[in-house]
């Protein structure tokens, strides 16, 4: 939430060097440390027979797709559609907040489990 407010700050409200630093400076600070909870997220919902292989599948996954669709989609949208501060805060802004709150939905899984017990925990 921090992250998407520091980037909110620093698209609409920074109008000064410092104000751009300083905005850019704490968005970056808790965007990062919002994707390294995720990330740690998605690894302690698989077991941990098949964690590495299944955190790296769903993050390269992720991975590709943005770097693949994600500049054509917001290059373009800002240019022809709507500007950069509103396409900031339509096209990044938004689904950072959906994805944070998919992750909020993640069941908590306890480690160690092997698959059939989280297969058995999830669907109680």
């Amino acid at each position: 939430m921090l992250g998407v407010a520091t980037l909110l700050s620093t698209v609409w409200l920074a109008q000064t060097y410092l104000a751009l630093a300083v905005c850019f400076a704490l968005m970056g600070v808790f965007l990062f440390g919002a994707v390294t909870v995720f990330a740690t997220l998605i690894a302690e919902s698989f077991p941990t027979r098949i964690r590495a292989t299944g955190a790296t599948v769903v993050a390269s996954t992720g991975l590709d797709l943005g770097f693949i669709v994600f500049p054509v989609l917001t290059s373009t949208a800002a240019e022809d559609w709507m500007g950069w501060n509103l396409m900031f805060s339509t096209l990044i802004a938004i689904p950072y907040l959906m994805a944070a709150g998919l992750f909020l939905l993640l069941p908590r899984i306890k480690s160690g489990l092997e698959v059939e017990e989280v297969v058995k925990e999830i669907t109680q």
